[in-house]
């Protein structure tokens, strides 16, 4: 395994092998035992997302969003890169949902550290917890204060909008003054929330973030990248427990920087490139040899 830039935490059992399924109540829930995960999808619109930042919208707005500190995560969107669904499944397969920590015969258990996530994606783990209101979706009057008049038309006593309608009424959208910008900036992120980092497979996203988003200038200090973290691991849960096929994409990365006999593709760049992803979003795979090696991987760990 190489170290790179991201800080192993590696723990090998004395007693046991650490593939053994003595973590798990019943162990006929997982996907190892009822292989079942045939294939893996994505969730959200990180393409449509990185068009709206890119080309959509005013310098005002995106001076704000970048001042929040989102900017290094959205220049990872939008690439149209693949990702090695053989991998994940195969990482699916040994995830432990009690643990949130991959289980490997020859390494032992692995997680992914809150150092691993922030080189991966550019999002800070840490900072203030996030501040929610699950009953904020029947104050319109504060909604509309913190998105502007578009928002009511999309609420309609629901707690949660559909991202795809909140990008149609803010799209282009220009600022009149610098409370709109701010306006603009809050619907944006919550896109952002609803269709990438915090995302699932509904396409909606909740108004209960919104406290969180109230000062646009402190929104950079509350711990988003904790959240993503969190959100990760519960799609891997979901997928270990054969309950869902949606997970992030973000846990190729971490395989391929770790467990080198899947990473057949070269990285592009240097090994001290940020974030991360940018080492594989151009570098050319040879899917053929690399899927051979999977199944075999899996064959020999079945």
């Amino acid at each position: 395994m190489g170290t790179g830039v991201f800080s192993v935490c590696v723990f090998i059992p004395r007693d046991r092998n650490p593939c053994l399924p003595l973590l798990h109540v019943d162990l006929e829930e997982h996907i190892s035992f009822k292989l079942t995960l045939k294939q893996i999808r994505g969730c959200g619109n990180n393409d449509k997302c990185a068009t709206w930042y890119n080309k959509a919208m005013h310098d005002t707005m995106k001076a704000k969003v970048k001042q929040v500190g989102f900017l290094f995560f959205l220049s990872i969107l939008g690439h149209g890169k693949k990702g090695d669904r053989p991998l994940l499944v195969a990482l699916a397969e040994r995830w432990w949902d009690t643990t949130h920590t991959f289980h490997f015969d020859e390494v032992g258990e692995m997680p992914m550290t809150l150092t691993d996530f922030t080189t991966i994606i550019g999002l800070r783990v840490g900072g203030k917890r996030l501040k929610y209101d699950l009953e904020i979706y029947k104050n319109k009057n504060k909604l509309v204060k913190l998105f502007g008049k578009p928002i009511a038309e999309l609420l309609a006593g629901e707690r949660r909008v559909s991202y795809e309608s909140l990008s149609t009424l803010y799209w282009k959208k220009n600022k009149k003054d610098d409370k709109e910008a701010d306006q603009i900036a809050r619907a944006f992120i919550l896109y952002l929330i609803g269709s990438s980092f915090l995302n699932d497979k509904n396409q909606y996203v909740s108004m209960h973030y919104a406290p969180s988003l109230e000062i646009v200038s402190d929104i950079g200090n509350y711990d988003w990248g904790g959240a993503a973290l969190a959100c990760l691991c519960r799609s891997m849960d979901y997928c270990s427990r054969g309950r869902s096929s949606s997970m992030g994409g973000y846990w190729r990365v971490w395989a391929c920087e770790y467990l080198k006999p899947f990473a057949l593709s070269r990285p592009s760049e240097t090994m001290n490139t940020w974030t991360r992803t940018f080492r594989w979003l151009g570098a050319k795979a040879k899917r053929d040899l690399r899927d051979q090696l999977v199944q075999k991987y899996c064959a020999g760990n079945s």
